[in-house]
């Protein structure tokens, strides 16, 4: 998948949809793997977006844990798609609230590069998200301070 993630024919676009059916039947899935998968650069968002639906069917601890994990490395390329993935967490009652109890389990690496997609989320449409954002915020803030 991460070979062919930029979309850019037909064909691949079959092949991606293809690997995720193979996927969806697999037992044991590296799901932090498949967030280096994301990229800005892709032609086909509609595709890619069949990666975030697959992701999110997980069990949400485990989806939650694994994206978090990924935060630690995240690559620049994925920036776009993660932030994608947190919007749609912070419209979920349930996935918001598990993501804030994972928050204090995390390095302080972690904490800081959430934080600043919780920023660009908020620039983007602060009507819709501040409220939301200010809260992990100050959970953020109050996490990093204790850890010192």
């Amino acid at each position: 998948m991460y070979e062919i993630r930029l979309l850019k024919t037909q064909e691949e676009c079959e092949e991606f949809d293809d690997l995720l059916e193979i996927l969806d039947n697999e037992q044991n899935i590296k799901l932090k793997n498949l967030f280096k998968v994301f990229d800005e650069n892709t032609d086909e968002e509609e595709v890619m977006f069949g990666l975030v639906h697959f992701l999110e069917s997980f069990e949400a601890e485990e989806y939650l844990k694994s994206l978090l994990n990924f935060l630690f490395d995240m690559p620049v390329h994925s920036v776009y798609w993660i932030e994608i993935l947190v919007k749609r967490i912070l419209n979920s009652s349930e996935y918001k609230a598990r993501l804030i109890d994972l928050i204090g389990n995390q390095d302080k690496k972690v904490k800081l590069q959430l934080a600043d997609i919780l920023y660009s989320i908020e620039q983007d449409n602060p009507a819709r998200f501040s409220m939301t954002v200010h809260e992990f915020l100050k959970r953020l803030d109050e996490e990093i301070r204790e850890k010192e």
